[in-house]
């Protein structure tokens, strides 16, 4: 995205009565804005989608991040960083499993993660793909869990671990099954025996 902004705003500002001293204060801008945005997991993950691959559209940096967050994750997953390494320059280059066309046309009906969990999971870069095509790519998930578990009331015997896992299988459940699983409020053991003890009466 920041690449096409990039071209287009160029475009625009050598047609602008912009000096040129203000048109390059645009352009540090936007590459401000762009370091601010996109951070070195996000350019795995654009190297990892196989809707990108042969796309150069990363800077030498931001591949060399890459790199380093395929790595760091591959160890964090107990996993052999060389084989894994060169399982993606297999996949970048198109050869052994995605020498053909027909894996790549798939990519185009499912999810990237599901594509390396499904068709690639024979590959030792598919565990490391699939845990980074699966972040979700803005914090909004985690600060809606957040704004949860701030808001609800720890009473008795509701420990804070407790209502964190009690809150993640809502999230989870959620994830399921939306229509069916809008977050409650969570009762602790207490507020359960006050709720029985009234019904039974």
């Amino acid at each position: 995205m920041f690449s096409q902004l990039r071209y287009h705003i160029g475009a625009l500002l050598s047609g602008s009565v912009l000096h040129s001293t203000e048109q390059k204060a645009v352009m540090a801008m936007l590459d401000r804005c762009q370091e601010f945005c996109v951070k070195p997991i996000h350019a795995a993950a654009y190297m990892l989608d196989p809707k990108h691959v042969g796309q150069q559209t990363l800077s030498g940096e931001q591949i060399n991040s890459a790199y380093y967050v395929i790595s760091n994750l591959s160890h964090h997953l107990n996993l052999d960083e060389g084989k894994v390494l060169g399982s993606f320059a297999r996949f970048s280059a198109k050869q052994g499993l995605w020498k053909g066309g027909g894996i790549w046309s798939s990519c185009q009906h499912v999810s990237a993660s599901t594509w390396w969990k499904g068709l690639c999971s024979s590959e030792p870069l598919s565990a490391v793909a699939s845990a980074i095509l699966q972040i979700p790519p803005t914090t909004g998930a985690c600060e809606g869990l957040q704004s949860r578990f701030r808001n609800t009331q720890v009473h008795g015997s509701l420990s804070a671990d407790r209502v964190q896992k009690l809150l993640a299988v809502q999230a989870n459940l959620n994830l399921l099954e939306p229509s069916d699983c809008e977050f409650a409020p969570l009762e602790s053991e207490e507020d359960k025996k006050v709720s029985f003890q009234s019904e039974t009466q």
